[in-house]
């Protein structure tokens, strides 16, 4: 059975590396309903690649098809920080498997596996540059089931790796790319694995304590009121305290001056995790006003009720994604979505992914062209007139050529779009011809492999 939560992470500045916001859910799947819904069931990563033959028996996600580096990945969740867990059992004679963090393409992935050939756990990092491994002796043989976990965090680069509930080592990582998809990593003769569990670590996290999670709190290191107003608290004023009912919005209620009635009113959902002073140093920063009573006395219900109205908008809504498409650049007709996007309502086409072309010598994603692994990158290809060859490889929509915004440097290969609907389904396609005449030539679809991933969310 699949376990979903859908939550929204904001954006965060990591040691001057900005992360672009991720629209992430926590995740679990004992396969018990006999189905892979929300996951796509990838290819191998290493050499050619292999499809994989997925599947589940016995309430049991089963791989076992020779071959390295096969990865299945949770569908339309992208995390930083995480935790990920599950049991497997590898298949002999040598067989492995583990867990993939961070996955943004098949040049950029992080896996923590078990490895009997190499008598522990090994970590792998593949970025555009090299491929390194590491391994940490530890528990490692075919036919046992095993407990993995790996706790994740994208600030420090660390990952964290218990076996069977047993910490055995912290590896601190190169990549700078620290957000992605996560899932199952597996090769060889493979194995079973079972009670897949994905947790969003930083929004169902609440750094200050305040009842308000990360991804919902507008205001950090959030405090009680109590000992500034204790002496001078209002009638029907407002403070932030830790009382009776639990930490939130008091009420003074008192009938006559001197004597306080204590009332709870709200919890700090309502103002968006921020205590009175807080919300009034908004006021004085943000909009010039000193409101020198509000100070002096507590905050006022007018005041306590605007505060919660004007940041309403400060809290962002989750794009709601609709569909996803993959897309083959070998095939010269694409890709359309099986929806209708509405006519005017605007939408946001998020694309990722890479493949290679002209016999792997050279690698393209949605806008631009390689032939050094992403050291350099071109929009055409070298040697070619490039007021002829501009969009060459392409990700195309609606047979038009557009003009895919990179999401951040810290998400390499992955572009974004804004759109307005037509009424109509949505067609991706790889254009490999003469751009100038958008005339595509067939036989150069050939040697395109890999594949491009497209979200469409719904604003």
């Amino acid at each position: 059975m699949i376990k979903m939560c859908l939550i929204i992470v904001l954006s965060i500045v990591l040691f001057g590396l900005t992360t672009s916001p991720s629209y992430a859910s926590s995740f679990s799947d004992n396969f018990d309903d006999g189905n892979t819904d929300g996951w796509w069931l990838g290819y191998s990563h290493q050499g050619p690649p292999i499809p994989g033959n997925w599947r589940v028996e016995d309430k049991t996600l089963v791989h076992d098809m020779g071959g390295d580096g096969f990865v299945a990945l949770v569908k339309d969740i992208q995390l930083s920080d995480q935790t990920v867990e599950m049991e497997l059992k590898l298949k002999g004679p040598g067989g492995y498997g583990g867990v993939t963090v961070w996955y943004q393409d098949i040049l950029n992935r992080i896996s923590v596996f078990i490895n009997p050939a190499s008598e522990g756990v090994v970590v792998s990092e593949r970025t555009p540059v090299e491929y390194t491994s590491f391994t940490y002796s530890g528990p490692a043989s075919t036919h046992v089931w095993y407990e993995l976990k790996v706790e994740a965090n994208s600030a420090s680069g660390e990952l964290n790796i218990y076996l069977d509930d047993n910490y055995l080592a912290t590896h601190n990582v190169v990549s700078l790319i620290r957000t992605g998809q996560s899932g199952i990593y597996t090769g060889n003769a493979g194995g079973y694995f079972d009670n897949f569990n994905l947790i969003d670590m930083l929004s169902n996290s609440d750094l200050d304590g305040d009842g308000v999670l990360n991804e919902d709190d507008l205001c950090e290191d959030t405090s009680a009121d109590t000992d500034k107003w204790k002496k001078r608290w209002g009638r029907n004023r407002w403070q932030v305290m830790d009382g009776e009912d639990g930490f939130g919005w008091y009420r003074n209620k008192s009938a006559r001056k001197g004597v306080k009635r204590v009332k709870w009113g709200h919890d700090m959902a309502y103002s968006y995790g921020c205590s009175g002073h807080q919300i009034l140093d908004w006021f004085k920063e943000e909009k010039g006003r000193n409101m020198n009573g509000q100070w002096k006395r507590g905050i006022s219900t007018g005041i306590l009720k605007l505060f919660h109205k004007k940041r309403a908008h400060d809290v962002p809504e989750t794009p709601k994604l609709i569909e996803t498409v993959l897309v083959d650049p070998s095939d010269i007709d694409g890709e359309t979505s099986n929806l209708s996007l509405f006519s005017g309502k605007q939408y946001l086409f998020e694309v990722s992914g890479t493949f290679s072309n002209k016999n792997d010598s050279e690698h393209a994603d949605a806008e631009y062209v390689t032939e050094d692994n992403w050291l350099t990158k071109a929009d055409g290809l070298w040697g070619w007139p490039v007021t002829d060859y501009w969009n060459l490889l392409d990700l195309m929509v609606d047979n038009d050529f557009v003009d895919w915004v990179e999401k951040t440097p810290s998400a390499p290969n992955t572009y974004t779009l804004n759109y307005a609907g037509t009424g109509s389904p949505v067609n991706f396609m790889v254009f490999d011809g003469t751009p100038e005449t958008k005339v595509i030539n067939p036989g150069w679809y050939t040697d395109n492999i890999g594949e491009l991933t497209v979200k469409i969310f719904e604003l």
